[in-house]
């Protein structure tokens, strides 16, 4: 089933963003389009693509493209512009809010308490330029490889989910530690202060592709939050999640599968250190070294059980063991 449409300035809840579009995804019920002014969409074709332009009334008008050569005619006559690639195309009306085009369905995915999202195989996400700028499907702003912001509402935090698929292209061994994904925070100030480590030796046992999260807690100070490293081979994506509470401590999950122990080792509100960087920081459509963050979701609560099986299941197709 498509996923179903809404055009509005206005902020829209359990919905992902592209300009003006809002793109309902299965987990929260949208209700019949005179209440909620949600529309049906089309998925697009195999290989093609959906293209959406707001007008003033009854809904978005709807074209599909089967391939490249198809969307840039269809583009060519709503921007004038003869684009040279269909990601061409898609990042032109990534920066138009009347338009939007997407490339795929995006399955169900656990919308409620998200506040960051990202998806480097989803046209409104990403292009496939070969660029590493992306757009935050709840917010709209782009972000290029290893920059962000200070997110407001990941300062002071008691509750943190990140759920992240990531893509390990080739060994690591010999190399230092990369970050695919961190929130550091500078001064004193309550901040959220967790990293994805990934580690070429761990320890000194010299194995390959070692991964934790690892933060900063009012209680432990650095700490392993999830009280488990795991070991990520070349080749493989797999989705690599941690839930954290400043009452229980963080769960790692690999795919649908808790690992390691839940531990209060770190229990405590994240934040309150020093370090040079105070931005949130991601790799993801251009890898760091040899990794790269297909998929990130970041929410502002604990998701339970069933909602992780529901995230890793939207993923699940994308993974590669």
């Amino acid at each position: 089933m498509p996923n179903v449409i809404k055009y509005s300035a206005s902020t829209q809840t359990n919905a992902l963003k592209s300009g003006n579009f809002w793109v309902g995804i299965g987990d929260a019920d949208k209700g019949p389009t005179g209440t909620t002014g949600y529309w049906n969409g089309i998925n697009p074709p195999v290989g093609g693509y959906t293209f959406y332009l707001n007008k003033a009334a009854n809904g978005p008008s709807v074209y599909t493209a089967a391939n490249s050569s198809q969307l840039i005619n269809l583009v060519k006559m709503f921007s004038g512009t003869t684009f040279g690639s269909a990601a061409a195309c898609i990042n032109w009306a990534n920066d138009n809010p009347d338009y939007m085009i997407v490339n795929q369905e995006f399955p169900m995915t656990i919308t409620d308490g998200l506040q960051f999202a990202f998806d480097t195989d989803y046209s409104i996400s990403h292009s496939s330029d070969g660029t590493d700028k992306w757009y935050d499907m709840i917010g709209g702003a782009s972000y290029t490889n290893g920059s962000g912001a200070d997110p407001v509402w990941m300062n002071g935090v008691d509750e943190i989910t990140v759920c992240c698929l990531l893509e390990k292209t080739a060994s690591t061994v010999g190399q230092y530690a990369y970050h695919p994904i961190s929130k550091w925070n500078s001064a004193y100030n309550l901040n959220a202060s967790f990293v994805l480590y990934q580690f070429d030796d761990y320890q000194g046992n010299g194995n390959d592709g070692i991964l934790g999260w690892y933060g900063y807690t009012q209680n432990s100070g650095w700490t392993n939050l999830t009280d488990l490293f795991i070991r990520m081979f070349p080749n493989q994506t797999l989705m690599v999640s941690m839930t954290y509470s400043s009452a229980a401590g963080g769960q790692m999950w690999i795919n649908d599968t808790k690992v390691g122990n839940l531990t209060s080792a770190g229990a405590g509100a994240l934040g309150n250190t020093n370090h040079p960087t105070s931005v949130f920081g991601m790799y993801g459509p251009m890898q760091v070294g040899p990794l790269r963050v297909r998929q990130a979701l970041f929410y502002d609560r604990v998701l339970s059980d069933m909602e992780m099986y529901y995230n890793y299941a939207a993923v699940q197709s994308r993974l590669v063991f």
